[in-house]
């Protein structure tokens, strides 16, 4: 963006300065030149009602331009916020699904873990079961071999004491 620069001397055409080599700025005053130099009241209250309205033209021009680039800007970084928005959507997406694929992956494997010590237990409950239920009928057996022993050795016995008896 360039910047016109006037000078009052350009806008009010006035006439020209000098300075001398000690820095005395001084006007020419030479009137064997311009004999008759006069400055018109109303040609410099034009002058200057066209350089405030330069000045406004160029206030409302700069103030359209950095209109234009606000807008502009907050265009970009509305954009750019909504993609970087649209992406951290997707990322947690895509952490939430792979989070949720980890989960159920553990629940299987658990789920197979319970269910195989579930069987292990289930195998040794039977296990046990058989070993009781041969232990109970081995010793129903048993009372009962013993209790035919015992009738079988009263019966003896009683016919020995029966027969003795007798005698």
């Amino acid at each position: 963006m360039s910047k016109q620069s006037s000078s009052p001397r350009s806008q009010y055409n006035l006439p020209p300065q000098y300075s001398n080599a000690n820095g005395f700025t001084y006007q020419e005053d030479d009137f064997s030149r311009a004999p008759n130099i006069f400055i018109d009241l109303d040609t410099v209250k034009q002058q200057k009602r066209n350089a405030f309205e330069m000045v406004d033209l160029e206030a409302d021009a700069s103030k359209e331009r950095a209109k234009a680039e606000f807008e502009s800007n907050r265009v970009a970084i509305e954009m750019r916020a909504n993609h970087e928005s649209e992406i951290a959507q997707v990322n947690l997406e895509q952490s939430k699904q792979q989070a949720l694929f980890s989960l159920d992956q553990q629940h299987a494997q658990r789920r197979l873990e319970i269910e195989q010590r579930a069987q292990e237990q289930r195998l040794s409950i039977e296990t046990a079961a058989r070993q009781l239920m041969l232990q109970a009928q081995e010793q129903r057996m048993n009372k009962e071999l013993n209790e035919k022993l015992v009738n079988i050795s009263r019966s003896g016995s009683m016919g020995f004491i029966f027969n003795n008896s007798h005698q």
